[in-house]
């Protein structure tokens, strides 16, 4: 190359003057008469940082760049002239072909196939530019997917001509059912079970009214029993009633264990007294059933039974009942996931193991026995944890309820024989009547009326022991009063009234009592002292 065609560059690299370096900048801006950014950038970055080298000018003959270099340095601009950087166009080189023919899979075009292709690209079609090697490629995955499909197609119709045919015969065999059964030729061991229990609680009931009628007590008898402290209740079970049980426990099949593998609790359906004579008056008062778990958990909420009832948890009871409400909207909607995560939010461990039990009787509910014992585990796993006596207490109690809801009648009552042997072991008395009083609450509140009201008696004689009209015997009787009100035990918890010494808390009682029972027992609440 000659010395005509060689090309510089101008570069800058700094100043000799004093001037500022904007007004440098204008100078040289206005020589090249050239305002651009770059310019201004290049200008600046070489005069304000010793060592930057930038080309204000490019591609330049070297006449030319030696006249621009000598009006720079007029301006006090130091610079250089140098040789400029020229890219050379390479020669292209072409790929060798060959005497092959290639045919282009997409439209058929055949051409010389090219046996070297220097450029590194795939062989090509002339006519339409298709890759021939893309094309197969795609056709290949466009084929493996089609054959999938096809796979997954006749799987799925398999398995829903599968799902049909097994329908069909369950709804010919249901039908069949209905047939027998509207024919009268279905056997339900079921239904003949639930006669005989129906039949057994009639017969029991009759028996029970025939023997209080011939050997109800007169007035004369009454009072007599009653200063003798032995007045006896209006069922007790006769030699005649037992025999009668026994009778309907044979012919029932009570005996044995039923499809749910347990036998026909007696008690449960003999249940307590029919009525119930009040001592104070001589008369009898029919027994009200106990009040719904719903109205349970409102009286123990309510502000006025503060001072009457002890606190279920620590835990707000408006914020408890939104999360049960919360709970019950995510077991609604088969949401088990959230509900799970809601439990393990609760920072208080009573209130995570109710909200366990409230999902082990869900469960149930949906015939999930299993879910419903995992449950279970996870109570237990919450009572190993506890630590102070109170919870382990709480806690045995509602693991007695969740085995009664799987049927599990012994594991029931173990847990709660253990509910009441930990109570125990708390040092002072006071504390275990209380104890003994909320175990009974909860109870109600598991609608077990049975289990409170002897838990009831418990804490009844521990407050006795107390000292005789002391402060804590007498709150220890009124919480006892209270609970009995809870099952709507009337008659019991008005003759606790006068144990009780507080007069606030004892007009509350007696006025609430008044309020709820017969006309007769109105009157002895309204006399209470």
């Amino acid at each position: 190359m000659s010395q005509a065609e060689a090309l510089f560059d101008i570069v800058v690299t700094g100043h000799n003057t004093n001037k500022n370096i904007s007004v440098i900048v204008n100078e040289v801006q206005a020589l090249l008469k050239d305002n651009s950014p770059q310019l201004e950038f290049k200008l600046s970055d070489a005069l304000l940082f010793e060592g930057r080298a930038n080309a204000i000018r490019e591609n330049l003959n070297l006449e030319d760049a030696k006249a621009l270099a000598q009006q720079l340095h007029n301006l006090g601009i130091l610079g250089q002239i140098r040789p400029a950087l020229q890219i050379v166009a390479k020669a292209p080189q072409t790929a060798t072909v060959s005497s092959e023919i290639y045919t282009c899979p997409a439209c058929g075009h055949k051409q010389p196939k090219q046996t070297q292709n220097h450029e590194g690209r795939l062989e090509s079609c002339e006519k339409c530019g298709i890759v021939g090697e893309r094309y197969q490629r795609k056709a290949r995955l466009n084929q493996a997917i089609e054959e999938q499909q096809q796979k997954h197609n006749l799987s799925r119709d398999k398995q829903l001509g599968e799902a049909l045919r097994l329908a069909k015969i369950k709804e010919d065999a249901m039908l069949q059912d209905e047939a027998k059964r509207r024919l009268g030729l279905l056997d339900d061991g079921k239904t003949h079970l639930g006669i005989k229990i129906a039949a057994a609680v009639a017969a029991i009931s009759i028996g029970i009214g025939t023997l209080y009628y011939l050997n109800q007590p007169t007035a004369e008898e009454l009072a007599t029993q009653q200063e003798a402290g032995q007045l006896p209740q209006a069922n007790g079970l006769s030699k005649a009633i037992k025999n009668i049980i026994a009778q309907i426990k044979s012919a029932a099949g009570a005996s044995s264990p039923d499809d749910n593998g347990e036998g026909i609790d007696v008690t449960a359906l003999t249940g307590d007294s029919t009525t119930d004579p009040l001592a104070e008056t001589g008369k009898t008062v029919p027994k009200q059933a106990p009040l719904a778990p719903e109205a349970v958990n409102a009286a123990i909420s309510n502000e006025e039974w503060k001072d009457l009832l002890p606190a279920r948890f620590h835990m707000p009871a408006a914020e408890y009942q939104q999360q049960v409400q919360r709970l019950r909207e995510h077991l609604t909607a088969n949401q088990t996931d959230q509900a799970d995560t809601l439990i393990t939010q609760i920072p208080e461990a009573y209130p995570r193991v109710l909200l366990l039990l409230e999902m082990t009787e869900w469960h149930m509910q949906k015939k999930q026995r299993d879910m419903a014992s995992l449950n279970l585990v996870f109570i237990q796993a919450e009572l190993s944890k506890a630590e102070d006596i109170p919870t382990q207490a709480l806690i045995a109690g509602v693991l007695s309820k969740a085995h009664a809801l799987l049927e599990e009648r012994e594991d029931s009552e173990h847990f709660q024989q253990q509910s009441v042997t930990v109570a125990k072991t708390l040092p002072e008395a006071a504390e275990q009547a209380t104890l003994f009083s909320r175990l009974a609450n909860e109870q109600a509140l598991f609608a077990s009326p049975l289990a409170a009201q002897n838990l009831l008696t418990t804490a009844q004689e521990i407050a006795e022991t107390l000292p005789n009209n002391s402060e804590a015997q007498s709150n220890a009787f009124a919480q006892i009063a209270a609970s009995h009100i809870l099952l709507a035990a009337y008659p019991n918890a008005n003759r606790l009234l006068s144990k009780v010494q507080d007069q606030e808390k004892r007009q509350k009682l007696a006025k609430f009592i008044a309020s709820q029972q017969s006309p007769a027992a109105k009157i002895v609440a309204t006399n209470a002292p």
